[in-house]
């Protein structure tokens, strides 16, 4: 038995020698997808610790608010925290404060929007009763189109009546002209000078803090420029009105573009009434004109946005400025609705949410959609402010930096700029950034343009509860464990259970995509935006999808690793037949025979993993269990291979079996050779164990790709759905990608490997065909068209189960070119293999060997 085996090794040491090898590859490859695996997993991991914790740990809201605003399911809106004018009192403020664990509760309140007077802009060396052409066009833009604010065009008459009420004259004081003009304009008498106000609409969204808690949250005091911090501010009443100390915004992003033409219109000294009998207007129109103001200015810029005075126009670009601090003290106040959400459905799995848009009021003439209202019971409100200070948002950053880069949204502070992704005709455009408009009640308002304090929040509107939201920070959860979050989830009871208010847990949450529906009809308007909704709990989520997509990676690997070993066992095997044959004619009984393969397998199997410890002791990748883990992985894949190769030979008597494989099937008879095709039938059914091994190869291999595909599909969309997810996904995409060309170089190499043994075996089958007078071009033929059929066979049958699988268990699948692509694939290559095969081997030695 000894020698037997020693002779066999002698004899097929090339087959043995390919054994190891793939064996040895195949302990090699499982260290390395070991290795792959735990950088996937460090990279998730890495990844999922910097960004898991976000700002704060939890939001305190009203109980009445509902923060979600149209989605459910742990959503929060980019501004959830300022979504409600007060609703906290101080008292459940430091009933927070109080709980053991919390280490920062920074309350913040939305005020309202205060209104800010414009600039009185005039040419003051106007002349009276000269005539001007005024023009005035107000722009702003959304970051798409240019928006027409203001677009006015009137012939304006400085008065001889400067300074009284416009609409009290006497027509026998003005001439014919002058009085036509007044009928035309519906009796309007310009009083002033020609110019404009300017800066109109102006309001600011004002916030208010706790300066010392927030300084806690984020770096509000390095963000100012003067570094004048509300800490030290305090509300003076030196005038017998409160006078709140603001902390105006220095860098604001809205545009309001104004530009200012006034053009001297040169009347002749008489005029005759039958001149401007049929218009006054058209008229004057006529006439020459010279420029005398034109001017363009941004007046929401850092110089203009909270610049208070007037503006004296001097000719052409230039003018004097002359400031006059302070403001009137009954300064408006607008509390604005929120916006609500309808739910549409999801658009490739990202939720999809339509802007309820507010029906305007009848005197309200303005082109841009509105999503606020303004109750009626807002109203002026004896106050002022002083602004002491400007901040600069992009400087501020929070102090628990775990969730955030540099460039993230800071909350409210930098809030997330929805990304438009198409027009109001709903066709794709290059995604830009939507900027805030000048309006407050339309959809994208940005940072707040001024933070007061608390206590100038119980002077505002003299409420007790004017907390809209509190942030809070729980102590001791810095790592992303699951103790964390009990610890987290304990707190946020806790404070439920002291004020009965709404507490969310933005531990482990993450910015989730949400297109947004703006309902327009304009194709120069946004359509359609993308924005960033806080989604709780999405790090945790991230975390199982990965480790599953790791799991169905590993199997994919280890059976196309297991189909190739066993491919070239059973057919060196299969092979083997007559020698089994043999020995049993001379005597040897079958259990003397599977003694000897075992032998085989033993010495297989040990000398194998010689090269995998040899690599450990470099890479120490494996532990010892782990390498006896392959040691019995290979003995079990070697013996399945040699138990399924020789049963049927061991099966056979001698006599039979030294007819070797081709053993005759009576069903055979039904099928006539009549031609080409017929004949391959012929052959598949002769050879049902060779022919049926590489369909069930190539089913597996189709069914797992597919799987494959379908997995790693499955993790991007999921990863997709999330900015941090997104970040993740693009990390792992180098690992993924060593997983899948690992999968297919393997899977080409079984099917070569299966093509080349099937066609060097049949030698003398190709003898007998060119004796016959084949051609090489004709046994080319044959040997595509009984490939093509057996790869046709299985890349269906594989391709059916898969799609069976994903569609009865999952709601994932593939592009129909994809799955097309995977099923002609295998057959276009197995064609191409078989030809190369053919081409390689020489017909004329077969026929000289044949004849020796």
């Amino acid at each position: 038995m000894f020698q037997y085996a020693k002779s066999s090794f002698r004899e097929r040491w090339r087959l043995f020698l390919t054994i190891l090898l793939i064996l040895s590859t195949i302990g090699l490859g499982y260290m390395g997808s070991l290795t792959i695996s735990d950088k996937i997993v460090i990279q998730a991991k890495e990844d999922l610790d910097k960004n898991w914790r976000y700002q704060y740990d939890l939001l305190v809201i009203p109980k009445e608010v509902d923060p979600t605003k149209g989605l459910e399911d742990g959503w929060l809106a980019p501004q959830s925290s300022i979504a409600s004018y007060g609703g906290i009192s101080l008292v459940d403020l430091q009933s927070i404060r109080d709980i053991p664990g919390v280490r920062v509760a920074a309350p913040l309140s939305l005020l309202g929007y205060v209104e800010v007077n414009g600039i009185g802009a005039y040419y003051n060396a106007d002349e009276k009763e000269a005539y001007s052409y005024s023009k005035q066009l107000t722009t702003t833009f959304d970051g798409l189109s240019e928006i027409v604010v203001y677009d006015y065009k009137g012939i304006r008459e400085y008065s001889v009546n400067y300074g009284r009420n416009p609409y009290e004259w006497d027509p026998t004081n003005y001439g014919g002209l002058s009085n036509k003009l007044a009928g035309e304009n519906e009796g309007w008498r310009t009083y002033m000078p020609a110019g404009f106000h300017i800066r109109q609409p102006n309001s600011l969204m004002v916030i208010a803090v706790d300066p010392i808690s927030e300084n806690q949250l984020y770096s509000l005091d390095d963000s100012l420029l003067l570094g004048n911090s509300l800490s030290e501010a305090e509300v003076s009443n030196k005038i017998g009105v409160p006078t709140l100390p603001f902390l105006a915004l220095g860098n604001n992003q809205s545009q309001l573009n104004e530009k200012i033409t006034i053009e001297r219109i040169h009347v002749p000294e008489f005029v005759s009434e039958d001149e401007y009998k049929e218009s006054a207007t058209e008229f004057l129109l006529r006439l020459p004109r010279t420029t005398l103001v034109d001017l363009s200015l941004n007046t929401f810029s850092e110089k203009w946005r909270y610049a208070t005075g007037e503006m004296n126009l001097t000719g052409g670009s230039n003018y004097n400025f002359s400031e006059i601090p302070g403001l009137s003290t009954e300064t408006w106040v607008s509390r604005l609705t929120p916006i609500t959400f309808t739910s549409m459905g999801e658009d490739a799995g990202i939720p999809v949410m339509k802007a309820n848009i507010v029906e305007k009021s009848s005197w309200d003439n303005r082109e841009l959609p509105i999503y606020r209202s303004q109750p009626e019971k807002d109203g002026p409100l004896g106050f002022n402010y002083t602004i002491i200070d400007f901040y600069d948002s992009t400087k501020i950053t929070p102090v628990y930096k775990g969730s955030w880069q540099h460039g993230d949204p800071t909350e409210i502070y930098t809030p997330h700029h929805s990304m438009i992704l198409k027009n109001g005709f709903g066709e794709n455009i290059d995604p830009t950034p939507l900027l805030p408009l000048p309006y407050k009640d339309t959809y994208y308002t940005g940072s707040p343009d001024a933070i007061t304090t608390i206590e100038a929040a119980s002077i505002f509107f003299e409420d007790e509860d004017i907390i809209s939201s509190i942030r809070v920070v729980v102590d001791g959860v810095e790592e992303r464990t699951d103790a964390s979050q009990l610890k987290v989830e304990k707190i946020a009871k806790e404070i439920m259970d002291r004020t009965g208010h709404q507490v969310q847990i933005m531990l482990g949450s993450s910015s989730s995509k949400v297109h947004i529906d703006l309902d327009s009809n304009n194709a120069e308007a946004a359509g359609v935006v993308e924005e960033g909704w806080q989604q709780t709990g999405v790090s945790w989520s991230i975390q199982e999808q990965i480790e599953k997509s790791n799991i169905i990676l590993f199997i994919y690997l280890s059976i196309v690793s297991f189909i190739f070993c066993y491919t070239v066992i059973t057919h060196s095997l299969l092979a083997r037949s007559t020698d089994f044959a043999m020995l049993r004619a001379i005597g040897w009984s079958r259990r003397k025979i599977i003694a000897s393969l075992f032998l085989e397998i033993i010495t297989l199997c040990l000398l194998s993993i010689v090269p995998v410890v040899i690599m450990n002791i470099f890479v120490q990748t494996l532990i010892w269990e782990q390498v006896l883990l392959v040691i019995l992985f290979s003995f079990c894949l070697i013996a399945i291979g040699y138990v399924t190769g020789s049963r049927k030979a061991l099966k056979l008597s001698p006599r039979a079996g030294l007819e070797g494989e081709g053993t005759e099937w009576k069903f055979m008879r039904v099928f006539s050779i009549k031609g080409l095709f017929s004949y391959v039938i012929h052959q598949l059914i002769r050879r049902p164990l060779r022919f049926g091994l590489l369909s069930i190869v190539l089913a597996m291999t189709s069914f797992m790709v597919i799987l494959f595909l379908a997995t790693q599909k499955s993790l991007s969309d999921f990863l997709f759905l999330s900015f941090l997810g997104e970040t993740i996904d693009l990390n792992l995409k180098g690992f993924q990608t060593v997983f899948l060309v690992a999968g297919v170089l393997l899977t080409a190499s079984i099917v070569f490997l299966l093509l080349f043994l099937n066609i060097t075996e049949r030698k003398r089958e190709f003898f007998v065909l060119r004796s016959i007078g084949w051609s090489l071009k004709r046994i080319q033929l044959y040997i595509g068209s009984e490939v093509l059929l057996v790869a046709a066979i299985g890349s269906v049958i594989g391709g059916i189960g898969a799609y069976a699988l994903l569609t009865y268990y999952s709601t994932i699948w593939l592009p129909v070119w994809l799955l097309v692509l995977i099923i002609l694939a295998p057959p276009i290559l197995m064609l191409i293999f078989s030809l190369l095969i053919v081409r390689s081997l020489n017909m004329k030695r077969i026929v000289n060997n044949h004849y020796a």
